[in-house]
């Protein structure tokens, strides 16, 4: 989620939520409208929960690359060290 769809998403979510407990408190013994408030807030923790988890996850793919490259790099140096002692040889 780019930072403009998280501010967008957060900015919905407020709206509605603000929107549906005033209803609520209009409204207190509508069940469906307290229904719908626990699912909405389910669907938030929801999205929040995937947005962690993507972040770890990224986190996680960008340490795991990081560690490839720099065994990439140690792997060149060694390579590079192994031809240089096979020149001295004229091998």
């Amino acid at each position: 989620m780019t930072l403009l769809q998280r501010q967008s998403y957060v900015l919905w979510f407020n709206f509605i939520s603000d929107r549906v407990i005033k209803w609520s408190d209009a409204k207190p013994k509508n069940k469906d409208l307290k229904h719908f408030i626990q699912g909405v807030s389910e669907i938030g923790q929801y999205v929040n929960q995937l947005n962690i988890e993507n972040k770890v996850l990224e986190q996680r793919v960008s340490a795991v690359r990081d560690s490839k490259n720099q065994t990439i790099l140690e792997l060149n140096k060694q390579i590079e060290d192994l031809e240089n002692k096979l020149k001295q040889y004229n091998i």
